[in-house]
């Protein structure tokens, strides 16, 4: 494995995401066939979305800073579907349950994700959501920690098949719009 090599953001703003493959756009677009005209359960659609990302991602994340034990991420507002939630719940055992708090602080650091394991890792990370699949940094870790610094991130927005398939999962969410992970998933009080 090469070490990660840390950019200013001047250096990020001139990184250039590579193309996608044909194969993978090609599987990008099998995916939301599959969501829209396929049989299966909404769940098994859910985890044919996230492996279209997973491919995509692949392709871009050379380019990342991002690595295990880095989550300064998961201390920013994570949206989510409430199918990603299911998702979640069928796929660890953690079980749903809205509290009815909004927890949202645009821009502000705050309470971390309660899905991060002790060591500072996803204790989900084989079953992440897309916005947290889709998150990229392209300079340093450092400026993350910093909500006060705007640098060079990369997400679902980003690339066009991405932006497809997450709007195929609000679809198949029934476009109930999206609620922060911690309310799916609040800490034991």
């Amino acid at each position: 494995m090469q070490p990660i090599k840390f950019r200013t953001i001047e250096e990020a703003k001139t990184l250039e995401v590579p193309k996608t493959s044909r194969k993978v756009i090609e599987k990008a677009q099998s995916a939301v066939d599959f969501v829209l005209n396929g049989n299966a359960s909404r769940l098994i659609k859910v985890k044919a979305i996230f492996e279209a990302a997973d491919d995509i991602i692949a392709e871009i994340s050379p380019l990342s800073v991002c690595k295990k034990g880095c989550n300064y991420c998961c201390h920013i507002d994570v949206l989510i579907t409430e199918i990603e939630a299911k998702y979640i719940e069928k796929n660890t055992g953690k079980v749903v349950r809205l509290n009815g708090v909004n927890n949202k602080v645009h821009g502000k650091p705050r309470t971390p994700c309660t899905l991060l394991g002790a060591d500072g890792a996803c204790s989900i990370y084989s079953y992440r959501p897309l916005v947290c699949r889709a998150f990229l940094t392209f300079d340093s870790p450092t400026y993350c920690q910093e909500s006060s610094i705007e640098h060079v991130t990369y997400d679902s927005r980003g690339h066009p098949n991405l932006k497809n398939l997450g709007e195929v999962l609000i679809h198949l969410n029934n476009a109930s719009g999206f609620k922060d992970i911690r309310e799916y998933f609040p800490l034991d009080v």
